[in-house]
């Protein structure tokens, strides 16, 4: 963004954003879970309150966001390679360096993607935190889900789960080792 007088501009507030969005959000437009509750789901309750129903179609709206975003930047990488995709990534690299002006698109399409899925990451994080501050005994539950009716539930994980151990803290290949994201 840019302003004339001033140049560049601040984004907008990532707390405005939600906010904002989240206001625009009347009940006739919640995204509705549509997921089956399955044999092994233990439920532990529904969500009745409008702001919740509000920020899981935030979260849902974010994410198609991001997937769109996804969509964009491959069209633009096929309109840069061609009709014939290389197998080998020295051979795209070398037609993506031909092209200064599709890499500079190819480079802004990442960014957006980056800025949303990164957004949605955080609209996700706050769902999914609020469910736990409503319904307290998922707090310790490491696989919790939402289904149709905006029923809540929890699942066994089938891998274990060690709260004490911070994966943060080691090197990314241990953590990686047990299937964690280190952020």
């Amino acid at each position: 963004m840019t302003n004339k007088t001033n140049g560049p501009t601040a984004p907008e507030n990532v707390l405005g954003e939600i906010t904002r969005r989240l206001a625009t959000i009347a009940p006739d437009e919640f995204a509705k879970p549509d997921g089956k509750i399955e044999k092994t789901d233990h439920v532990v309750g529904t969500i009745m309150d409008d702001d919740l129903k509000r920020l899981y179609t935030l979260f849902i709206l974010t994410h198609e966001d991001t997937r769109k975003a996804v969509a964009r930047g491959k069209t633009i990488l096929f309109e840069i390679l061609g009709k014939r995709i290389p197998n080998n990534p020295i051979e795209v690299l070398t037609i993506l360096s031909k092209d200064q002006e599709g890499l500079h698109l190819l480079e802004k399409s990442q960014d957006e993607f980056l800025r949303l899925d990164r957004f949605s990451d955080l609209v996700k994080d706050l769902f999914w935190l609020q469910v736990r501050r409503r319904f307290p005994d998922l707090m310790s539950k490491p696989s919790i889900g939402i289904r149709e009716n905006w029923v809540i539930c929890w699942t066994e994980d089938a891998s274990p789960h060690i709260e004490i151990l911070d994966l943060n803290a080691m090197s990314p290949g241990f953590a990686e080792l047990f299937g964690q994201r280190v952020h």
